[in-house]
């Protein structure tokens, strides 16, 4: 058996897994996020790092023989920045991905350098938030405490796991403190940022062993000390080798409060006007190219929220009610687009002074159009991203959906009919822990490689097809209208 572990922005979920890919035992538990000033979102890593160990002994105690489990490994955030004391041992506020306190920094360094000096070595847009810019505010500004280490949750949750600090070449490159090209620490980077390699986690690959685990952490996990530890990953892409995303031609959206895409690629594609993100895949020869929409999911809770029903009735009514609602609307909402640019854009125009819209709001819309102009807005969205990378000349043959949005069928037929393109929808929920498990079970050589696990786990089995239906003509014509608008609204 496997341990995989999400180690996520609002909580971990921790699973054993046979070897047939069965989910035995199950455990989530969550923790906060806190918000001490504008622009700052903080976590606070020792109730990670507890609650890891609280959902892995509440997994192993459920189960017969605890010695059954072979390998353990971790799907984690990344992008955000743990410092660490190393003289009294203590943590400082982990400063989490969402945090964008750093605008002013980004902009002086950006006047300096120019933006393609950071896109072209680290494959990320230098922006407000992640690991580099945060630690540059923090060794540059006079009044801030120092530390010793400037870590990711990566290297907090193997050091709780093996003692020792490790990143893996996954998420480390949206540090953008990572050569994507050399595969290290980049010294120019380090030295900007004003700190040295021997402060940050030592650099491996996905799936490398990193030993057995710790006397002390197996005792409190209920696991004995023969368990075997491999690194793992950036949870989207833990999720997308459990979708099956495991080579070139092969691209992922995945739905959650952002909304993601990502494409696998046999190299590096740069692309230094629409800037998409360039990050090593867990399948060590290839990459990928990765675009999100800010205001994805978020965008229809907003909706629901603060738009369609006071308090104590959206507290009583599910996302499918509000999505089925819609599906009796005719394609393109009467006229009415939604534009979910409500935190700006990201990809390809990145431009965060842009707002949100309705447009084309007449007297016949009613909620009801509304909806579905949510739902088609965030749709057409994500087919931008697909048609620019397209464009850029990257082949997109296979595309796997994921996350909450697409277990409704009616809003996945819409987003297939605007795709132009057959998706392929995993049924299942706890696909980043999953892919932690795969990596877990490839490590100590159950399989293969991670389609060999894939398809042992009865993966694909769990996946169901969506062609484009009648509507898609329509769509075609609708997109073209929205993207016309797009275009005038957002560059």
């Amino acid at each position: 058996m496997f341990i995989g572990i999400d180690v996520g922005t609002t909580g971990t979920k921790s699973i054993i897994v046979d070897d047939k890919g069965d989910i035995v035992q199950y455990s989530y538990k969550g923790y906060d996020c806190f918000f001490p000033a504008p622009n700052h979102v903080e976590q606070n890593i020792e109730d990670i790092l507890n609650v890891i160990i609280e959902t892995v002994r509440d997994c192993v105690s459920k189960i017969e023989n605890p010695n059954m489990i072979e390998s353990l490994s971790i799907s984690v955030q990344s992008g955000t920045m743990v410092p660490y004391n190393e003289n009294k041992q203590t943590y400082g506020p982990a400063i989490t991905w969402q945090d964008s306190r750093c605008g002013k920094e980004a902009e002086k360094l950006l006047d300096q350098y120019g933006i393609n000096y950071f896109y072209k070595k680290t494959g990320w847009r230098l922006g407000a938030s992640l690991n580099f810019i945060q630690i540059y505010r923090i060794t540059n500004n006079p009044g801030e405490k120092k530390y010793t280490h400037y870590l990711s949750v990566s290297d907090c949750v193997t050091k709780l796991l093996t003692g020792e600090y490790y990143t893996d070449l996954n998420s480390a490159g949206n540090s953008q403190l990572l050569n994507i090209h050399l595969g290290k620490w980049d010294p120019d980077l380090l030295n900007i940022a004003g700190i040295s390699e021997r402060q940050l986690g030592k650099l491996l690959p996905p799936g490398s062993f990193i030993g057995t685990i710790r006397k002390d952490t197996a005792e409190k996990m209920g696991l004995n000390e023969n368990v075997k530890i491999y690194l793992g990953a950036q949870d989207q892409f833990c999720s997308a080798i459990s979708a099956g995303v495991l080579k070139p031609g092969d691209a992922m959206f995945s739905t959650g409060t952002s909304w993601v895409m990502m494409a696998v690629t046999e190299k590096p594609e740069f692309e230094t006007s629409s800037f998409p993100s360039i990050m090593k895949h867990v399948v060590s020869d290839f990459f990928t190219s990765y675009t999100f929409i800010p205001a994805g999911g978020s965008a229809l809770k907003w909706l629901k929220n603060n738009i369609l029903y006071e308090k104590e009735q959206y507290e009583k009514v599910s996302y499918d009610e509000i999505v089925d609602a819609a599906i009796s609307i005719s394609p393109g909402a009467e006229g009415l687009f939604f534009f979910p640019q409500l935190a700006g854009t990201a990809y390809p125009t990145w431009n965060e002074k842009v707002k949100g819209a309705f447009i084309g709001l007449d007297f016949i819309h009613n909620r009801k159009h509304i909806i579905r102009s949510v739902l088609e807005g965030l749709a057409y969205e994500i087919n931008i991203s697909i048609k620019r990378l397209e464009k850029q000349g990257i082949r997109i043959n296979n595309i796997f959906g994921l996350g909450g949005a697409t277990r409704n069928r009616n809003w996945m037929q819409i987003v297939c009919d605007i795709m132009e393109k057959p998706i392929i929808i995993s049924n299942f929920s706890d696909m980043a822990p999953m892919g932690a498990a795969m990596i877990a079970a490839v490590g100590c050589g159950k399989f293969p490689d991670y389609y060999s696990s894939y398809c042992a786990f009865g993966l694909q089995e769990k996946q169901k097809l969506y062609l484009p239906g009648k509507n898609k003509n329509i769509y075609r014509d609708l997109f073209a209208q929205y993207e016309d608008e797009y275009n005038k609204r957002c560059i």
